[in-house]
C-alpha cells in the first residue's frame, strides 16, 4: 500500500527526471512542439533577461474542430491553475450536436485589453476561411474582453452568457422591489412572477419560441411607466397614474391655443391629447391592457405639461442614443421661494422610464429650447435659480465627451524567466 504523499513524491521525481536540465518553460515548449501543438508566445526583454508575457496554445485536433464548427464560442478565465498566478484564458466551441470542445488556451500576465487583444489575434490566425468567422461569442461581464471581441471579430455578436444575465437581472430586480412594512408577501409574489417569466424567456430553445415568450414577458408591464413615475413623484403612489393623465388632459383642453402654437399645429396637439386616453382593453394571455407605443409618455411634449400642472421642474436624463438630457420649467406661474426642492427627474431607458432621486444642488441639464421660446416673461425667473447647476452640468459633460480611454500594457507582473 502507498500513501498519497508517496504517490505525489513519485510523480514529482518522474517529472523532474523527464524535465532533466530544462527549465519548466523550456520543458513546456518541448512538450507542445513534440505533440504538434499550435503555440505562440510573446516576451518582455529587460536588463535582467527575457521574461514570458503571454502564451497561447491549441491542440491540432482543436484546429480542425474550430474550422468545422466556428459558429459559437464561449470565453472565460479561470484562476489558481499555476504557481505564477497567471489567469488561464479558455476558449470553448460547440459542435452541431451541441457537444463542447476546447479551441485553445492562453496564460496571460494581466486581464487587460492588450493581453486579450493579443490572445484573440492568435485565435483569429487559426481561421482558414475568412467567411467562417464566429457568429456569436459569449463572455462574462468583463468589459475589456467584450470590447476586444468587437475589435478583433467585428462581425461577431458579443453576448453575455445566460448565467451572468440571470444573476444580473435578479440582483437589479431585487433592488427595485423596495417595499413598505407589512408588504413582504406582495413583494415575494411580484418577484416570483417576474423571475418565472424571465427564466421562461431566457431558456427559450428556438427563435420563434423566444419571440412569443418575449411578448408574454413584456405584458407583465403595461408600458405606462412614464405616467407612473410622475404619479410616484407627485402623489407617492404610482397607482394614481390615471389621475396624472386626467390632469394633463384638462390642461391641454383649457390651454389648447398655447399648446397648438408650441406644437406647431393642431395635428401634433391632437396626437399628444389622444395619447393621454387609455388604450382599449385587449384580451391577452395575462389579461392585461398593454399600452401601444402611441400611448406612451413622451418627451419633450409631455415634459412641458407635467411641469405646468404640478408646478415642478421636470428633468430628463438619458444615455446617448436613447434621448436628450433636458430640463423643463413651467410655462406659466411664478417660482416658489425654494424651487430647488421642486424637481422631478425621469431616467429614460430604452422603452422605459424610472424615477431618479437627485441630490440637493446637483447639476442638471440645459433648458429645453421650446420653453425659452414660449414661456411667459415672468416665468423665466425659474431658470435663474438653476443656471449655476446647468453650467456645472455642461462642464461635466464636456469633460465626459473629451475622455480618452487608455489601453493597459501588461508586462512585468509576476515575470517568468524563459532561460
Amino acid at each position: 500500500m502507498m500513501s498519497s504523499k508517496q504517490c505525489y513524491n513519485a510523480r514529482y521525481r518522474y517529472k523532474a527526471k523527464m524535465r532533466a536540465s530544462m527549465s519548466e518553460m523550456q520543458h513546456m515548449f518541448k512538450h507542445l512542439s513534440d505533440n504538434k501543438y499550435f503555440f505562440k508566445y510573446r516576451s518582455h526583454v529587460d536588463e535582467g533577461g527575457e521574461y514570458l508575457q503571454d502564451i497561447f496554445f491549441a491542440h491540432p485536433r482543436s484546429l480542425s474542430l474550430f474550422n468545422s464548427f466556428p459558429t459559437i464560442l464561449v470565453m472565460d478565465s479561470t484562476y489558481k491553475t499555476n504557481k505564477y498566478n497567471m489567469p488561464l484564458f479558455e476558449i470553448v466551441g460547440f459542435t452541431s450536436t451541441e457537444r463542447t470542445y476546447n479551441v485553445g488556451f492562453a496564460w496571460l500576465t494581466n486581464e487587460k485589453e492588450d493581453n486579450f487583444v493579443w490572445a484573440l489575434q492568435q485565435l483569429r490566425s487559426l481561421v482558414r476561411n475568412e467567411g467562417s468567422l464566429p457568429k456569436v461569442i459569449l463572455t462574462d461581464r468583463d468589459t475589456a474582453l467584450m470590447n476586444d471581441v468587437g475589435q478583433v471579430f467585428p462581425t461577431s455578436a458579443a453576448m453575455v452568457c445566460r448565467v451572468h444575465v440571470q444573476k444580473n437581472v435578479g440582483s437589479k430586480i431585487k433592488e427595485l422591489l423596495k417595499v413598505r412594512e407589512r408588504e413582504e408577501v406582495e413583494k415575494e409574489i411580484v418577484w416570483a412572477n417576474l423571475e418565472k417569466a424571465f427564466m421562461h424567456l431566457l431558456y427559450s430553445d428556438a427563435v420563434d419560441v423566444y419571440g412569443d415568450r418575449l411578448m408574454e414577458f413584456r405584458e407583465l408591464c403595461d408600458d405606462y411607466c412614464g405616467f407612473r413615475v410622475i404619479a410616484l413623484a407627485t402623489k407617492n403612489n404610482e397607482a394614481d397614474f390615471e389621475l396624472v393623465r386626467l390632469s394633463m388632459q384638462r390642461e391641454m383642453t383649457l390651454h389648447k391655443s398655447m399648446y397648438v402654437s408650441m406644437f406647431d399645429g393642431e395635428d401634433r396637439w391632437k396626437y399628444i391629447y389622444e395619447a393621454l386616453f387609455r388604450a382599449p382593453r385587449q384580451r391577452t394571455s395575462l389579461r392585461k391592457t398593454v399600452a401601444p407605443q402611441d400611448k406612451w409618455f413622451t418627451f419633450p411634449d409631455m415634459g412641458h405639461i407635467v411641469a405646468i400642472i404640478f408646478e415642478r421642474v421636470v428633468v430628463q436624463l438619458s444615455k446617448h442614443g436613447v434621448g436628450a438630457c433636458e430640463t423643463f420649467f413651467p410655462l406659466r406661474g411664478y417660482p416658489p421661494p425654494n424651487p430647488s426642492s421642486k424637481v422631478i427627474c425621469l431616467g429614460a431607458l430604452p422603452n422605459h422610464f424610472v424615477l431618479v432621486k437627485l441630490k440637493e444642488g446637483c447639476p442638471i441639464p440645459k433648458t429645453n429650447a421650446q420653453w425659452k421660446r414660449h414661456a411667459a416673461e415672468h416665468t423665466k425667473d425659474w431658470q435663474t435659480y438653476f443656471m449655476d447647476r446647468q453650467k456645472e452640468f455642461e462642464e461635466l459633460m464636456s469633460i465626459e465627451r473629451g475622455d480618452v480611454s487608455t489601453v493597459g500594457v501588461g508586462s512585468e507582473d509576476n515575470p517568468i524567466t524563459i532561460d
